[in-house]
């Protein structure tokens, strides 16, 4: 029997090329929100050696196949799930596809629990922190008694100068009068006409602070994610 050590090591160096990856793509997100399909070319690298260690690990018995079948059906099911979050705008494709590459890399690297399971609680605990900062950060700038907001734009929205709305990505949430706009249920931000990008900001008050709603880079908390749970597996074991 090959010994254990000698699959864990491709285990972990199929990693790295995923790694290289989602770095790439996560200065992507955050400084362009737009990910070209070649970044996740290394990341391809990474889970054809995953799938190869895979399949060595069952063939020499370190993973019998009633756990391969359930590390498998998981992963599939998280993938499954991912494309149609994507497909209905709950987040982008370049997130769906992250991870999905990410999972195919790593689903059967179990530290305190089943991959898939650990992968997406730290996914929602990094989520969460993120959107928790949204919160922080417009109770620091006194939002909360903001009569022109809702709640959920605490958790989600900032409020800007119109001078700055175009060096951000979202759609601005009220109109030059200050009255509420529907942009706030546009999926696809730049199809918006209250799109930062594009929006004549000049129409506003420029001393006035309006409600922007962020088009938020979740391929970052995603990585993040993924990295703590291929090293500390559940974060929530922690607790």
């Amino acid at each position: 029997m090959i010994p254990k050590l000698f699959l864990d090591i491709p285990a972990y160096i199929a990693l790295i090329p995923v790694i290289y990856s989602i770095i790439k793509a996560s200065y992507l997100d955050y400084k362009y929100r737009t990910i070209p399909l070649k970044t996740w070319y290394p990341a391809l690298v990474g889970v054809f050696i995953a799938l190869i260690t895979f399949t060595l690990k069952i063939q020499t018995g370190w993973i019998n196949m009633h756990w391969a079948i359930l590390m498998l059906m998981s992963a599939a099911i998280l993938i499954i799930l991912s494309l149609g979050f994507s497909y209905f705008g709950a987040f982008g494709g370049a997130d769906a596809i992250g991870i999905g590459l990410m999972t195919l890399s790593g689903f059967y690297i179990c530290i305190n629990d089943f991959f898939v399971i650990s992968f997406v609680k730290n996914i929602g605990v990094c989520c969460g922190i993120m959107i928790l900062c949204f919160f922080i950060l417009n109770l620091k700038d006194g939002c909360l008694f903001d009569k022109n907001k809702k709640i959920s734009y605490m958790f989600l929205a900032r409020r800007m100068f119109p001078s700055e709305f175009n060096k951000s990505f979202g759609v601005v949430l009220q109109k030059p009068d200050k009255t509420i706009t529907n942009s706030h249920k546009e999926l696809n931000y730049e199809s918006s006409i209250y799109y930062t990008r594009t929006i004549d900001a000049t129409k506003y008050n420029a001393e006035t602070k309006y409600w922007v709603l962020h088009s938020i880079p979740f391929v970052i908390p995603i990585s993040i994610a993924f990295i703590i749970t291929v090293i500390a597996g559940d974060l929530l074991v922690y607790v």
